[in-house]
Parts: C-alpha cells; structure tokens; sequence
C-alpha cells in the first residue's frame, strides 16, 4: 500500500496593528512637554516618543528601534491653501527636500539634523516621510524629490545572504503653520509567515524552500492615501473594500531558499524561515491559479520538500531522493483563495492587504497526495510566532569537530551541518591530527568509507572506534612520516576493507609508514581467520606506505605482536 502525503494549508491571517513611531516636530529647539505649541518663527525640531506597546522583533520597525527617516516639508505660502504640491511656483517651496534625519542608537536622543530650519512666518507646511532613511528601494526621482509629488515608487527587495527585507513605513500630516506636529508612521507592506508540523511521528519531512510565485514586486502609492495617524481600517467581506493603496503590475518570484541547512518538520507548528521570520510582501490583490503548475502565471505558494523513513539503508523515500540538489526534493504548488472574501463557491482571489501579517500553516499528515484545504483566521498582530528553527544544528551546537564540518559542508561557518547533510555523507575525508579532530563520528550512520589523513609525525590520536560508525565498509589512512594511533578498535560494525594509502601532498606522495599500538580485532576470530575476513590494499605511485602494529587483540587474547598491515 503506498503512502500518501497530506499537506493542509492553514492560512491566518494577522492584522498588521500600525505600531505608531510617533516623532514630533517642536517650535523650540528645548525638550519641551509633550502638547506644547511656540509661534511662528520657531526652530523646526524633531523628537521621538517610545511606544512601550510595540511588537519588537526582527524586521519590524517600530518607535523604540527606528534609527531613522527622510523628510519632505512642502510649503504652501498662500494664506487658503490653494497653491498645487506637484509645481515649483511662486506660492510654494520645499522647507525639507527628501532630507534625511538619523540618530546613532535607537530608542535614545531627539532627532538632530543641521543646518536648522525653522517655522514660516505665514502659509501652511505638508509633512511627508518614509522610514528607513534613504531606502535604496525607493526610486529617487518619483515622489518627494523635486516637485515630483506624493507618489512613490518602491521595489521589493530579494531577500538573501547578502540582503535583508525592510519594514517600510510612511506617514504623512495635516497641512501645519506651527505647534507641535506629530508623525504616525504606518507599516504600508504586508508580511507572510510560515509554519510547518507533521501528525506522523514516524516519517521525516524536509522542507528546503518556500516561494511566493507570480506576485507583484515594485509599486506606486500616492501618500495622500496614508491616514494621518497611521492606522488603516479593514473590512471583513466582499461588499466593502479591499485596502492596499499600491499600484503595480511587475511581477515576480519572492521567497527564501534554505540552502544548505534544510528544515526537519516537528510535531508542532515551527516557523520555517529561521531569525528572517517573515516575508515582506507588495499589498496587492493576486489572481487565483486554476491550474497551479510550473508555467502557470497566477499567484501560487511553492514548496521542496522531502518525506522519508530514516530507519532503512539508504531509506524509504515518500517524496524526493537522497541528495542536496533541488531535482533530490519534490516540488508542489499551492493555489490560495481568499476564504474571508469568497461569498460563492468560486475562488475569491486571495489580497494581501495593506499594513497586514498572514500566516501560512503547512500539515504534513500520516496519508500521502496532493489534496490542500485552507482556513483563513484574523488575528492580531502581537500575537506569537515561533522562530526556533526545530532543527539540529551539528556544528553550530559543538557536536562534531571543525575537521569534520570542514569535510562536510564548505559553507559550514555560515550555515553549519545539518542531518541531513550528515545522512548523505557516504564518503568522508578528513585531516585528523588530534583526538579533537573525531568528535561527532557517531553521527555518521550513513557513513561507508572513511579516509584519515595523518599529516606529520606529530599526528597523534589516542583512539580509533569504528564501532560508531555502524555502516563502515572501508578505512583508508593517509599518512606520513610515522603518524600514529595508540588504539584502533574495529572489534564492531561492518568493516571489509583497510587501505594503506600514502598521504598526498598536493601533487606528491609522502612516504611514511603508520603505527597502531594496539589493534582490536572481532572476538573469538585466530590471526588468519581476521585477515581472510578482510581486504588490504595499498596505493602506488610516488610513495608506498604500510601499517605497522604493536599487537593484535582479540578479546582479551593476543593474535600477534609487531604485525605489519598488509
């Protein structure tokens, strides 16, 4: 009976609360009271107060960690408002123009800028900003540059090792002639989360990567839409309207690829993208793929993933094959429809709203194959996400040596060394010097050929069991100039083949010999007996090398004293 996989797709979908970075601009340069308005003629100065209330987690930006923003003051000089924002004229000028104010540590200090303007003696002031300051995914010359108006131009950053996602934000005020002028920043993205669990104890789920397919990535949205205290309203249903501000029509590819460090699936929902935690998302209304294929042009969610049962050699494969390379994962398309809007039985194409968090749940259950349902629930945006990635990190938790994640993973100070990467090493070589070198060889199960090299006659270990490496099928040491191990025991496991190899030094093979002090063979087994149980080979080339032993233990009885291997 083949198994099948069950994959739900359970939807939340959060409210993005619009933590207000609330920054004032005061008449007086002095720390005044909050309220406090001076007359016309003051200095224009800025200062920021802390929303305790904030959610402050990676990628969200909020009063307490907003580091800066940049600042358009357009100045309409007649007395009824009547001079147009986008035209350089008589009646209007720029007090800011796309100026950036920073501060060197959040959360501390007014915002500080030079040289100071100050408050026009007659006319009104319209405030707009964005955050963060001088975001290199705002086009330069399209809103708040050079009377180009309030429209905005942004494009969605690819998040990667190298570049990180921003919560961007916007505010706006009501036209001002002095006082005290508050900014409410507004987040004016949509952010999407994920999460995975499995109902089958017994049958192991890898997903590698998750991607947002045929979405929106570069849009224009005019401020006179943002509200000025930075809080947009919802609706729940499809007779009243839908809330994302921008326009767009360039689409893309968005998501995160886990490389090299793969997520186990556990019991329980955990995120699946780590300390990134969400994506940034372009608000926009999607299209619903019918069909969700590989050439389709609709939104849909793709995931790689494999499914498969560890306790077999090589293993039972649900779902993928053995490997790291993405033909090794299977891969399956989502289609989502907007269950909150969906008042017949078609298929409301799914919108991320503006200023909103979703949540995407996937459950991988105990059947297999393709069927996918979704619930869709409103939440808040404080409630909390799991970002423990539910997997064993070998390296970065101590758990084997630096030899070892060296000869396993390249990358493995970036990303470290996962199981699965433990479980797809059938062949290992290393430079194994100290007893040091061979921590973590019991976590090789997969592991059938092993190759130490001994580089020096310094090289030293106390200590060779193959015991913990129950599917070794063959040793090869590489060494030089008398490398030595004071024991090896090979009394356990699967071992057929010893291969005296000399080490290479690039293009050069250095003679030498190795030296065992005690080698324990398998119990109850003569001299003759062991070696016909065996195969010794040795290379050839520059340099020939041999394995001299001390003795030979069987149990507790001795086979030989100074034997040389082969």
């Amino acid at each position: 009976m083949s198994k099948q996989l069950l994959i739900i797709l359970n939807m939340r979908k959060f409210l993005f609360m619009a933590a207000t970075a609330a920054l004032m601009l005061s008449s007086c340069s002095e720390d005044k009271e909050v309220g406090k308005s001076e007359e016309n003629g003051g200095e224009i100065a800025f200062r920021s107060f802390i929303d305790k209330g904030s959610d402050t987690r990676a990628t969200v930006t909020t009063e307490s960690n907003i580091l800066g923003f940049t600042v358009t003051g357009w100045w309409d000089k007649t007395d009824d408002g009547s001079a147009v924002i986008t035209s350089p004229e008589t009646n209007a000028g720029y007090l800011f123009n796309a100026f950036d104010i920073t501060r060197r540590e959040a959360g501390i200090g007014n915002w500080e800028y030079s040289p100071s303007l100050y408050w026009p003696k007659k006319g009104l002031v319209h405030f707009f900003a964005y955050s963060p300051a001088s975001s290199i995914y705002v086009t330069q010359n399209k809103g708040l540059y050079e009377y180009a108006g309030q429209a905005l131009e942004y494009t969605m950053p690819e998040p990667g090792r190298e570049v990180s996602q921003e919560d961007f934000l916007l505010a706006r005020t009501a036209p001002m002639n002095g006082g005290t002028v508050q900014l409410n920043f507004a987040h004016v993205l949509s952010r999407a989360t994920f999460s995975a669990k499995k109902t089958n104890p017994g049958i192991t789920y890898l997903i590698k990567s998750v991607e947002l397919m045929n979405i929106n990535k570069k849009g224009t949205i005019d401020l006179k839409d943002i509200p000025e205290n930075g809080t947009f309203s919802y609706a729940q249903t499809a007779s009243e309207p839908i809330v994302t501000l921008w326009s767009s029509n360039t689409k893309g590819d968005l998501g995160i690829d886990l490389g090299n460090s793969p997520v186990y699936v556990e019991n329980d929902y955990k995120s699946i993208l780590g300390t990134t935690n969400a994506l940034m998302v372009m608000p926009q209304k999607t299209s619903y793929a019918t069909n969700p294929s590989k050439t389709s042009t609709d939104f849909m969610i793709k995931v790689l993933y494999k499914a498969f049962i560890e306790v077999d050699d090589p293993g039972t494969y649900y779902a993928g094959s053995m490997g790291t390379d993405d033909d090794t994962y299977k891969t399956v398309y989502f289609p989502v429809h907007d269950d909150l809007r969906s008042i017949t039985s078609s298929k409301e194409p799914f919108t991320f709203e503006i200023g909103r968090q979703y949540n995407f749940s996937l459950s991988f259950g105990a059947e297999a194959g393709g069927e996918i349902a979704f619930n869709v629930e409103v939440g808040k945006w404080d409630d909390e996400i799991d970002i423990n990635l539910p997997l064993k990190n070998y390296w970065f938790e101590g758990l084997i040596s630096e030899s070892i994640a060296k000869a396993i993973n390249s990358d493995y100070r970036e990303y470290g060394v996962t199981q699965v990467q433990l479980d797809n090493c059938t062949s290992l070589t290393m430079d194994a010097t100290t007893d040091a070198d061979l921590k973590g060889l019991e976590y090789l199960t997969k592991t059938t050929e092993l190759r130490l090299n001994m580089m020096s006659s310094t090289s030293k270990l106390t200590m060779l069991d193959t015991k913990v490496l129950p599917n070794l099928k063959k040793l090869t040491f590489g060494e030089q100039n008398d490398a030595t191990i004071e024991t090896v025991d090979i009394s356990g496991g699967s071992l057929t083949q010893i291969h005296a190899g000399t080490y290479k030094d690039g293009t050069t093979y250095r003679n030498g010999s190795m030296k065992i002090g005690t080698l324990i063979v398998p119990n109850g087994l003569t001299l003759t007996q062991w070696k016909n149980s065996m195969t010794f080979t040795q290379s050839s080339g520059y340099g020939f090398s041999t394995i001299k032993v001390g003795e030979i233990m069987s149990g507790s009885s001795s086979l030989g004293k100074n034997v040389t291997l082969p």
